[in-house]
């Protein structure tokens, strides 16, 4: 009966972007790792821009 079972079924499919809930947990945590980084890159990009402005406020 495992053949009739969704959650039996789901659990088996672990190929990568599988739906199998160790697959998908890993895609998740995967995703929020790389949202982390391009949060980081844009605030990098803030201050720099940030930055120019200051001097060029400077300068005139």
């Amino acid at each position: 009966m495992r053949a009739l079972d969704p959650r039996s079924n789901v659990a088996l499919l672990v190929n990568t972007g599988g739906p199998a809930p160790v697959e998908t947990e890993r895609m998740i945590k995967g995703r929020w790792a790389r949202i982390a980084a391009g949060e980081e890159q844009l605030a990098e990009r803030r201050r720099r821009v940030d930055g120019a402005q200051e001097e060029l406020g400077a300068e005139r």
